[in-house]
This record gives C-alpha cells, structure tokens and sequence, in this order.
C-alpha cells in the first residue's frame, strides 16, 4: 500500500502543473507545457515511478537494487 505514494505523488504534480500551477522548471506550468518539447519527460516520470516502485516491492530495498531500479527507468 505504501508503495503506491511514489507514484501517487509524481501523478499530483504533473497534474498540477497541467492545471496551470507553476511547478515545472521555470517557474511554468499549463497544458502548454505538457504539450510542449518536454511533455513527454514530464508525462513518462509517472510510469518510470511505477517501474521503480514495482521493481523494489518485487526484489529487495538494498542500496544496489535502488541504484539498478532507477538507471533502468
């Protein structure tokens, strides 16, 4: 269950940037954004987090596993 906030917390703020609030580099934020050249960045750090979290949850938590989980995704 708890493993799910990663993910969760991600999803929040890209959807608050979508929703105008200036949260992205630059102070920016807005669909603009979003649809702009690094809108896909922002919009795949929701499933990478996914991958991650995933990943741990289905090995272990040590410091190798982490380091593995988060140059892969």
């Amino acid at each position: 269950m708890t493993s799910k906030y990663g993910t969760l917390a991600v999803t929040v703020y890209v959807l608050m940037g979508i929703m105008g609030i200036p949260v992205f580099a630059g102070m920016k934020g807005g669909l603009g954004i979003i649809l702009g050249p690094t809108g896909g960045y922002l919009v795949a750090i929701i499933p990478a987090a996914l991958f991650v979290e995933w990943y741990l949850d289905t090995f272990q938590y040590s410091k190798i596993q982490a380091i593995i989980a988060n140059t892969s995704a």
